[in-house]
């Protein structure tokens, strides 16, 4: 138990890191633009990363546990 919580822990925080700083840098990039077709767009793409990240990370932590399980 402890293992597979030692493996789901580090990328959740790894992935937690890595959406504060997707997001802190979107936030960066819209002040340079002014465009609203522009604006819209960066924040659909960051929208659809960060979820396909914390969809990978889902699946990779169920995979995790049930090779856990099964051992």
């Amino acid at each position: 138990m402890s293992d597979a919580w030692k493996m789901f822990a580090v990328p959740f925080v790894c992935l937690t890191i890595a959406t504060v700083a997707i997001w802190a840098s979107v936030g960066w990039v819209l002040q340079k633009f002014n465009d609203e077709a522009m604006i819209c767009f960066i924040i659909l793409l960051t929208a659809v990363l960060t979820v396909v990240l914390w969809i990978c990370l889902i699946v990779a932590s169920s995979e995790i546990e049930y090779e856990v399980e099964s051992e």
